[in-house]
């Protein structure tokens, strides 16, 4: 179901988009207020702090030829899994939509 940020909850799991890719996250904090918005936001609006989120990232190690020379790099991706969360993120929701998937009544 489509939702704002105003009603997400602590321990809710949202899907989002980023770069092109669905990022699958558990929510750590509930929304807060900011108290000081940013000098250029608008008078009729609210501003949120940014959210703090549980995800699932893992690396791979990519190969890629170029020419005559082969190049490896470690390329960061996150797993769409609502379980083993290993790491923290930190996201803007101001003007941002989510599909909640599952609500965990605390």
């Amino acid at each position: 179901m489509l939702q704002f940020v105003q009603d997400l909850k602590k321990e809710d799991l949202i899907l989002y988009p980023s770069n092109g890719h669905f990022i699958m996250a558990r929510v750590l904090k509930d929304p807060e207020i900011m108290t000081m918005p940013p000098k250029w936001r608008q008078v009729d609006r609210v501003y949120y702090k940014n959210i703090k989120l549980s995800v699932r990232r893992e690396e791979r190690t990519v190969t890629t030829a170029y020419g005559a020379n082969i190049y490896t790099r470690k390329e960061k991706f996150f797993v769409l899994t609502a379980d083993n969360h290993n790491y923290t993120k930190y996201f803007n929701p101001n003007g941002k939509e989510f599909w909640l998937l599952e609500r965990k009544d605390v």
